[in-house]
């Protein structure tokens, strides 16, 4: 189905892990598609940092004269609590397994907001100026 958006990478399992495939090996699974085929050049890769490759890259080909929509859904911080291992060392020093993990997952999307925002403030500061961004939680 063609809705008029030129990228589409969202997950067709409602609860998807954030990284592997859904079935937790590194065997594809397509539960990850972009534009109307697998996503298979992301088979492995941790769901946070997809996503914001596919935003910069969609913020780097955008017509920053015209007006553009970028709807970003993290899945993080989220269950499962998944994280990449660099994230989950920094916190080291929390006992607790759950906490650690969501504080590196709240680390994680932060930085990678974070990298996107840079962008346009850095290489695209017409667009910034004109630019509304929502950040929302559906986790109260």
């Amino acid at each position: 189905i063609n809705r008029a958006f030129p990228l589409l990478a969202a997950s067709g399992v409602p609860a998807c892990q954030h990284a592997k495939g859904a079935n937790g090996s590194l065997q594809p699974y397509r539960d990850l598609w972009k534009d109307m085929g697998p996503a298979e050049s992301h088979v492995g890769q941790y769901s946070g940092t997809t996503f914001t490759i596919e935003a910069v890259d969609f913020l780097r080909s955008a017509v920053h004269s015209q007006p553009y929509f970028l709807y970003l859904a993290y899945q993080n911080v989220h269950m499962p609590l998944q994280v990449p291992a660099e994230y989950e060392r920094r916190h080291a020093d929390e006992p607790n397994e759950d906490r650690r993990r969501y504080l590196a997952m709240v680390e994680f999307m932060d930085e990678s907001v974070g990298n996107l925002t840079g962008l346009l403030l850095e290489q695209y500061p017409q667009s910034w100026s004109r630019t509304l961004l929502w950040f929302l939680s559906d986790n109260g």
